[in-house]
């Protein structure tokens, strides 16, 4: 008899999707079932369909710019894992806090070129775009044709998944990894930890509570993190490899005290005399 699979089995399932640019890709159990339930929201299912096209796209291009800039510096790309948020690129740990930083950021930024497309795209076709359209927390598009509507949407999200990933100080957001990159080497790793770790549940909180249901991986995370900082294993998180370790001093070990041979004593001055010898040391060198 088989055992159901645990928490964290069912939170951690993805499928394969090959290979781009040398990158293994995965995609996450979640983006598909919320890319139907976003799409079931729409009227116009294929409106609906044409934006998670571009959600899908925008999540892509994000991870790839983790994976180029991993790539850029160094580190080895395992594989690029898709999921709503903005996806994971597992890389291989950086040499320095600050390699780790620029790999972080590589790929929040790669929304601002993205959302430069489709404004561009917007303008060609007549409609410039409304400063509106960058309000993460608000949305209302300009009445237009079927493709008007998609790019609205499409440079919307671009402001959703910049601000969610940048201005989130939650794991495994990049927000949160921005945060231990920048405090790392000034606060003690348990320290950071907590910060982040509370932030973390906090923001997936928010999340659940806000109708976003996959708040609830930010959450997850943060209870990793508190197990494994019970646990004396901190350094094994992915953020906390480069934390500095704590060494205990070295032991003092005290001087061995050299007891002479008993034996046979100096005949000058009746000191030991080691075996072998016909007088002690010191009458040896005085005499």
């Amino acid at each position: 008899m088989t055992r159901p699979p645990s928490l964290m089995q069912l939170l951690s399932l993805s499928f394969p999707l090959g290979r781009l640019f040398g990158f293994p890709l995965r995609i996450h159990w979640i983006f598909p079932v919320f890319i139907l339930m976003e799409i079931a929201r729409f009227e116009n299912r294929a409106l609906g369909a044409a934006v998670m096209g571009f959600l899908f796209l925008s999540v892509l291009i994000h991870e790839l710019g983790h994976a180029f800039m991993g790539r850029r510096l160094g580190s080895t790309v395992r594989e690029i894992l898709l999921w709503p948020l903005g996806g994971l690129a597992y890389i291989s740990p950086c040499r320095t806090a600050s390699d780790d930083l620029k790999v972080t950021l590589a790929g929040p930024l790669t929304h601002l070129p993205q959302a430069a497309l489709y404004a561009a795209l917007l303008f060609a076709l007549g409609q410039p775009p409304q400063p509106a359209l960058l309000n993460p927390f608000s949305f209302t598009p300009e009445p237009g044709g079927f493709w008007l509507l998609a790019l609205q949407y499409a440079l919307h999200l671009q402001a959703i998944l910049f601000c969610l990933n940048l201005f989130v100080p939650a794991y495994p957001m990049d927000g949160g990894r921005i945060l231990v990159a920048l405090l790392i080497s000034r606060w003690p790793p348990r320290r950071v930890a907590i910060t982040v770790a509370t932030l973390s549940f906090v923001a997936g909180a928010v999340l659940m509570a806000s109708g976003v249901w996959f708040g609830l991986f930010p959450m997850f995370e943060a209870v990793q993190i508190y197990v494994l900082m019970s646990q004396g294993m901190l350094e094994h998180h992915p953020m906390f490899h480069l934390a500095p370790r704590v060494r205990s001093a070295p032991v003092q070990r005290p001087t061995p005290v050299v007891v002479p041979p008993v034996g046979r004593k100096c005949p000058h001055c009746q000191r030991p005399v080691n075996p072998g010898a016909q007088m002690c040391g010191f009458c040896e060198r005085t005499i």
